[in-house]
């Protein structure tokens, strides 16, 4: 029997690049259909269901894209009623963030439809793999947690 070849970096970040596409894309579609919003819009209201007194620049710089970016969001978000966004006095460019009681609401409905469209393919895996998988992933992130600028 011939053993496999060592995978290089390049073939693991290329199958990461991958998993990370095709789950984007899934839980795209999942929040798309059953509380229509975009994983973006998602990502922002989970930001703010985490953080106290967070600002535009704050999230921005969290999730590593622009002010801009996330002042669209906002935009989109308050129209619907999910976030409060309050000038600051102080630094009338900066606003202070924060869920609505219509945003904390939807939130767990849209975790749910993650749940549901990702237990399928994580509950194929035998319970060894899973934790072999959870383990290996814990590592990648430590490490690339430990190397962000």
């Amino acid at each position: 029997m011939t053993p496999h070849p060592t995978p290089s970096a390049r073939d693991i970040g290329i199958k990461i690049h991958k998993i990370s596409c095709l789950m984007g894309r899934t839980a795209e579609h999942a929040l798309a259909r059953t509380v229509q919003l975009s994983f973006s819009e998602f990502r922002m209201l989970m930001a703010l269901h985490h953080g106290r007194d967070l600002t535009q620049k704050r999230v921005a710089a969290y999730h590593g894209i622009t002010e801009a970016a996330v002042s669209r969001q906002i935009e989109l978000l308050k129209t619907r009623k999910l976030i409060t966004a309050i000038e600051n006095v102080k630094n009338r460019r900066e606003r202070k963030l924060a869920l609505t009681a219509r945003g904390a609401a939807l939130l767990p409905k849209a975790q749910k439809a993650l749940e549901r469209v990702f237990l399928k393919p994580f509950n194929s895996l035998a319970t060894e793999k899973k934790t072999q998988l959870n383990n290996l992933l814990q590592t990648l992130a430590d490490a690339l947690e430990a190397h962000q600028p």
